[in-house]
């Protein structure tokens, strides 16, 4: 059986309601516990620890060293996700 798709699987609350508050987007993506999936050219930044499966890289914002543009993936709790876009 597959492990399920951590964007697809319950528990990430789509924040539907919050996607255009651009006041709301702003503070979370300076909060510290907001957490990351760098995008390269569609291919999200994925780590593998042995004998377990690959999964996404969440990263705090000091770890990502370049700019790009954000989208909102979800909330789990009040920890905001995003990925962000590196391809530039």
């Amino acid at each position: 059986m597959k492990d399920p798709n951590f964007y697809a699987a319950g528990g990430l609350d789509r924040a539907g309601h919050r996607r255009k508050d651009a006041a709301w987007l702003a503070e979370r993506l300076v909060d510290p516990s907001s957490r990351f999936v760098p995008v390269w050219r569609n291919q999200s930044l994925v780590i593998s620890i042995e004998g377990a499966a690959p999964q996404a890289a969440f990263l705090a914002r000091e770890e990502i060293v370049a700019e790009g543009e954000t989208a909102l993936l979800g909330l789990i709790g009040d920890c905001a996700y995003f990925a962000v876009d590196l391809s530039t």
